[in-house]
């Protein structure tokens, strides 16, 4: 069991770096030196958890607000740039009532191209630091947004909540982004609500994106509490990032009694990955549940217990985890994980973990909505997915990467998703889900890869080798049914036996000079570590291979019939004896290269052999009873049974 306590805000992104154990490499490489381009998404982590608010109640009072419907930033406040030099657009904040006016500044990352605060539509403030620049400024600017003083003297504790939505590049949040308060305007105390939105290599919960909205929570009462008068600023230092939104300020007394969870983990690995569709062969012995817990009250939460139950496909409980997170102090935060010996005989299907919080505090808790996360995954034999589209609980956060994603970059655009196998497998194909605004005509080429090689050695860009993959099919042109499906079941000539070791499933995609532009989806409702999927770019400075974050659909195959149902016949093959004791004779009419797969009783494969012409195969190995044998060239098939004595 690990369990790591987090004092307040400061001490935030330290327990996400805890969890987010890296995945084939030391992965300590941001994301650098990246096109910031306007017609797609960059390289991006995606939003994941909301804190929620606390419902109001007989011991938080609200006594002041501002959700800016009144058409303009309100009378007494003062909104300036500091540091943009004359000549270049500044960067305050401006009133706008459509939740859609941000989607210039989201450059196309879906997930922030709407502003879903609860009150958009009635009015928001937002300051757009992109500025529709085609290159960085080459200098910082000074966003400062203050209010008009708010009197405080008759409050016992301040607490300060508001919905925001915001992107960074530049710099990280944990030291541009603050909320300062002062009760003089001269000496100002900073406060940070987004300790964990970083610019490089950021490891689960990180994320370089906000979630849509954030919730976020800051007791101000060490400077505010008591005080007849008090400015609250929204400071931000930025060079060329994306943009900052905020709605619905509220000024409340602290609960007393108030916590969250903020997250759930699902991990098969253990390593910070949530794979959303697992094969039973590749589970090990144990299964990861754990989350992370706020405080956010002024008292302590005593004995708290982080609960999961795990259920199965027909609803009864599978396995489950209560773990002792001890006391956390109010204002404190608290992340614990735990391996649960997994049971035997786990069936097929989707999964339910429900996962909440307790302690002794229970009765005075009194929203209990934001005590609980709900999340499924799925046990899958013939499919290995990172991504949990069509898995996922309500309607999953989604994204996308392609040839349009990135300036320059319109061809020879290479995807990756990483794939821990524990037990040998043997790959058919690979799918991948196309994004819903590409074209037909584009090509794209499958492979899989040594891990170490995708990544190098996690820290120099430029050191990897993405061109020499353990197996690549052949080029392959979209057609307007693979649009239709939106997805790709592309099928390798020959299986591909994966031993166990770390890999990477590949995507090469190319619009042939920007006509037939393409992405695959980009799954970003649960966070991943940095390099579960990853990009690797020839025409960017300096070329090479970018952490991602998130779970882009690039999916295993692992179904030995896939793509045999278009194939012919295959004829004039003759296998003897059969029975057999062992050994089995095949004569082709047509002498060349061909495929043998042994399927057994359960369609398992068991058995994949290379012949060259007229062979004899020895399967006295095997366990006695009836086999399918399948034997395939390039473009036919067929499958004939035959009994091991």
């Amino acid at each position: 069991m690990n369990k790591l306590y987090i004092p307040a805000l400061a001490g935030l992104m330290l327990a996400q770096l805890a969890h987010g154990q890296q995945l084939p490499a030391s992965a300590l490489r941001p994301s650098l030196g990246l096109p910031k381009t306007h017609s797609a998404q960059d390289l991006v982590n995606a939003p994941h958890y909301t804190p929620a608010f606390s419902a109001q109640s007989a011991d938080r009072v609200e006594f002041w607000s501002e959700d800016f419907s009144g058409g303009a930033i309100p009378t007494g406040w003062t909104n300036t740039d500091d540091l943009t030099p004359s000549g270049t657009p500044e960067v305050t904040f401006v009133w706008a009532n459509n939740p859609n006016d941000v989607s210039v500044a989201a450059l196309g990352y879906t997930p922030s191209a709407i502003f879903n605060a609860s009150t958009a539509a009635n009015g928001y403030l937002w300051c757009n630091s992109d500025r529709g620049l085609t290159v960085a400024p080459g200098f910082d600017h000074g966003t400062h947004l203050t209010t008009a003083a708010i009197d405080c003297s008759l409050q016992p504790s301040v607490q300060l909540t508001f919905e925001s939505l915001i992107g960074v590049f530049d710099y990280d949040a944990s030291t541009a982004v603050k909320v300062r308060v002062s009760t003089n305007m001269t000496d100002w105390t900073d406060f940070v609500p987004f300790p964990c939105l970083v610019t490089g290599a950021a490891a689960p919960p990180c994320v370089r994106w906000s979630a849509n909205p954030q919730g976020c929570v800051v007791n101000i009462t060490s400077v505010a509490a008591g005080q007849a008068t008090v400015y609250i600023q929204f400071e931000w230092i930025g060079g060329w990032e994306y943009f900052w939104a905020i709605d619905d300020l509220k000024l409340t007394t602290v609960p007393d009694y108030d916590r969250t969870l903020d997250f759930s983990v699902l991990s098969h690995t253990g390593y910070g990955d949530e794979y959303g569709c697992i094969p039973r062969p590749q589970l090990k012995s144990s299964f990861v549940l754990g989350g992370q817990v706020r405080n956010t009250g002024l008292n302590p939460q005593n004995n708290t217990v982080l609960n999961t139950n795990v259920m199965a496909p027909g609803g009864s409980l599978s396995f489950s985890a209560s773990t002792s997170m001890g006391t956390i102090a109010g204002q404190d935060t608290a992340y614990v994980e735990e391996a649960i010996t997994l049971p035997s005989g786990l069936a097929e299907g989707i999964y339910t973990a429900t996962t909440w919080v307790t302690s002794d505090e229970n009765a005075n808790e009194v929203e209990t909505a934001n005590d609980t996360v709900v999340r499924t995954f799925k046990l899958d034999d013939m499919n290995y997915a990172l991504d949990g589209i069509g898995v996922h609980l309500g309607t999953p956060v989604l994204s996308q990467v392609g040839t349009a994603s990135f300036l320059t970059s319109e061809d020879g655009v290479l995807a990756f998703t990483y794939y821990p196998i524990d037990e040998q497998v043997t790959v058919y194909g690979i799918k991948f889900l196309l994004s819903a605004n590409s074209g037909d005509s584009g090509t794209v080429r499958l492979s899989i890869h040594d891990s170490t090689l995708v990544v190098g050695d996690g820290t120099v860009v430029g050191d990897e080798d993405v061109f020499s993959p353990l197996v690549q099919g052949s080029d392959y042109t979209i057609s307007q049914t693979d649009l239709d499906n939106g997805f790709v079941d592309f099928v390798f000539t020959t299986p591909y036996v994966m031993a166990p070791g770390a890999y990477y499933a590949g995507l090469e995609m190319n619009s042939v000079a920007g006509l037939y532009d393409m992405a695959v989806l980009d799954d970003a409702t649960v966070p991943q570590p940095q390099w579960a999927s990853c990009i690797n770019l020839q025409t960017v400075t300096p070329a090479g291979t970018y952490n991602n974050g998130n779970a882009l659909a690039i999916r295993l195959l692992l179904d030995p019939s896939i793509g045999m149902e278009d194939r012919e016949e295959l004829t004039g093959v003759n296998m003897f004896p059969n029975p057999t004791n062992g050994l089995v004779n095949l004569n082709f009419a047509v002498q060349g290269a061909y495929t043998v797969d042994l399927i057994n009783a359960l369609g398992e494969m068991v058995s994949t052999r290379r012949l060259n012409g007229n062979s004899t195969i020895d399967l006295s190995d095997l366990a006695t009873g009836v086999y399918s044998v399948r034997i395939s060239n390039k473009e036919k098939t067929t499958v004939q049974r035959i009994s091991l004595n």
